[in-house]
């Protein structure tokens, strides 16, 4: 138990690390999870950008961890994420003896189901996020996923990588394509 109590601890410090490097808020551990919040309580324009780029640096930490990790505890280490954005209730959540800062509702819901959909070591992320993150990110098909609590099947795709940041428009403003803007 204490071996596991120190790896959860450094795996938390990297997760965490990679959370605030995007400007993300750790709303809560819970078990061998994190919980992390994009928007809330501090919001940006890009929150869903930021939440993948947190994502994609999380699982290069936790891949580089593991390789250090496994010959001593012979278990190769891997975690699930999924990512959804909308609306949330955000604000103090408990009762007098315990408050603590969080956000509750069908969007916190979804990204939960998500993350169990999500294949060991991949990161799924809604309809939502890919169209708020738009072209900065590279992204497997679309799957339509049954999840507990939700009648219609749940579009999700996978996270797989920023996009090429070298792409290059022409001189001419006409040419850069507009995203995310109806």
């Amino acid at each position: 138990p204490e071996e596991v109590h120190t790896i959860m601890n450094e795996i938390f410090e990297g997760l965490g690390q990679a959370i605030h490097e995007q400007g993300g808020y750790i709303d809560k551990y819970i078990g061998d999870n994190v919980m992390a919040l994009f928007g809330a309580p501090i919001a940006h324009e890009d929150d869903p950008a930021r939440a993948c780029r947190a994502a994609l640096a999380m699982q290069q930490f936790l891949l580089q961890f593991a390789e250090k990790v496994k010959s001593r505890i012979g278990v190769h280490l891997r975690m699930r994420m999924g990512l959804n954005c909308g609306m949330v209730i955000a604000g103090g959540i408990g009762s007098k003896s315990r408050m603590d800062y969080s956000v509750m509702g069908d969007t916190v819901n979804v990204a939960s189901r998500l993350e169990s959909s999500a294949p060991p070591g991949g990161i799924l992320v809604s309809h939502e996020v890919a169209k708020r993150a738009g072209t900065q990110f590279e992204y497997g098909p679309i799957q339509y996923l049954k999840v507990k609590g939700k009648e219609e099947p749940v579009e999700a795709l996978a996270l797989l990588r920023e996009a090429n940041q070298s792409v290059s428009w022409a001189n001419d403003e006409l040419s850069i394509p507009f995203v995310g803007r109806e």
